[in-house]
């Protein structure tokens, strides 16, 4: 008996949250296709289930889900997005001068500059010809799963942002990531690898990362100031091939 009523009070949050935003002349098409609710419940279970155990109460996080309904051969198929909003105390945000992301060394020839990033010692190593001006700790790719090591190679910078919301749509996964205003990324694999500043840990000089390399923000932000392309002070991303060699081995 109490497994019906758990399961009926189930049913009545997913209606409730499954009707925001949906035009009334499909509420009462929803609402006969129970076994098409109870498929909405096991998502909006998986993603409540997310959210605690990163330690974020529901009631923290402003959860919105919007359902596209087609009907095709008298079922229903589901279109859904589910967005996040965030607030920062106004208090800790400042308008950031165009001084303050000038390029460095600008005078320096392109050629002349390089990264090497060197994985068994977990550094970087920026390089203005053969001189060595900058060295710094990072947290590569670990080899918990091999998908997450970093590649070695050669590659160029060639896309940089001052800010992204990196997010791995697994949300279920224990190896999912969700994080808001990630800093002063630089990428250099067309499949998102990057360098970039990191405030969720300041365990560097170990492999932590998905792949990317974390960096101090500090020092993520030395890099994007010194490595080309310059992105133009009103731009929120920039793009152009021919960006600062990087090297990564072992």
């Amino acid at each position: 008996m109490q497994s019906e009523q758990s399961r009926h009070s189930r049913l009545l949050l997913s209606r409730r949250i499954l009707l925001h935003g949906v035009p009334k002349r499909h509420q009462r098409l929803l609402l006969n296709n129970l076994a098409f609710l109870r498929k909405i419940f096991v998502v909006l279970r998986r993603v409540a289930r997310h959210l605690y155990r990163r330690g974020q109460p529901l009631e923290m996080r402003k959860i919105f889900v919007q359902f596209l309904i087609v009907e095709h051969r008298q079922e229903f198929r589901l279109s859904r997005l589910i967005q996040f909003h965030y607030f920062v105390n106004a208090a800790h945000l400042r308008i950031i001068p165009s001084a303050e992301v000038a390029m460095i060394s600008p005078d320096v020839p392109a050629k002349d500059k390089k990264l090497e990033v060197h994985l068994n010692d977990q550094i970087v190593i920026a390089y203005e010809g053969s001189n060595p001006v900058q060295m710094m700790r990072c947290s590569g790719g670990t080899a918990l799963r091999r998908g997450y090591l970093t590649p070695t190679g050669d590659f160029r910078t060639d896309y940089k942002r001052p800010s992204r919301h990196m997010v791995n749509s697994r949300l279920a996964s224990a190896y999912s990531y969700d994080l808001p205003g990630v800093p002063w990324i630089c990428y250099f694999t067309e499949e998102g690898i990057a360098f970039h500043g990191t405030y969720w840990h300041n365990d560097f000089g170990r492999p932590k990362s998905h792949g990317c390399i974390n960096l101090l923000s500090e020092n993520a932000k030395w890099i994007y100031r010194w490595t080309l392309p310059q992105v133009p002070y009103e731009e929120q991303r920039f793009d152009k091939i021919g960006g600062t060699a990087v090297k990564i081995v072992l």
